[in-house]
């Protein structure tokens, strides 16, 4: 398993885009070593100015892996890089499908009291500012309390 994980990242080294040698590492540490698995998405450079499905689709598996057994009011927005990497994997994913598609996820940060990167979330996805007086809005009625 080791030589085979190590070919697949080799192969993701000499084309840091190739999607499939993504999917067959991570499926391969999925189950044994999440984390680990969840990382080596994160490699993944994602195209952030115009995501396609292949983008969303790795973000989608880094969230889901980043996120698997955590307590959401452990983690700090500001200075976790694991956080930074799962907002912006929500991010890409609502932009090329819908927010439907991170509402899970989007509950689970909103019952854990993450508002601030909901905002943060949430602006990007909609291509505007946090204090957009739309965004204002929105986040007012959502109760979410946005970053100063």
């Amino acid at each position: 398993r080791a030589a085979l994980v190590a070919a697949y990242q080799a192969v993701t080294e000499v084309d840091p885009r190739d999607v499939e040698a993504y999917m067959r590492v991570g499926e391969i540490l999925e189950f044994s070593d999440p984390a680990l698995s969840a990382r080596l998405y994160r490699k993944y450079p994602l195209n952030l100015s115009c995501p396609t499905k292949d983008d969303a689709f790795i973000a989608g598996e880094m969230v889901r892996l980043s996120m698997r057994g955590r307590d959401y009011q452990q983690w700090r927005w500001s200075d976790s890089e694991e956080f930074l990497a799962v907002a912006q994997g929500l991010v890409v994913m609502a932009s090329v499908q819908s927010l439907d598609v991170i509402s899970s996820y989007v509950d689970k940060l909103e019952a854990a009291d993450q508002t601030t990167a909901l905002c943060e979330i949430y602006a990007k996805v909609n291509k505007r500012e946090i204090d957009n007086q739309t965004m204002q809005d929105f986040f007012q009625r959502k109760a979410w309390v946005p970053p100063k």
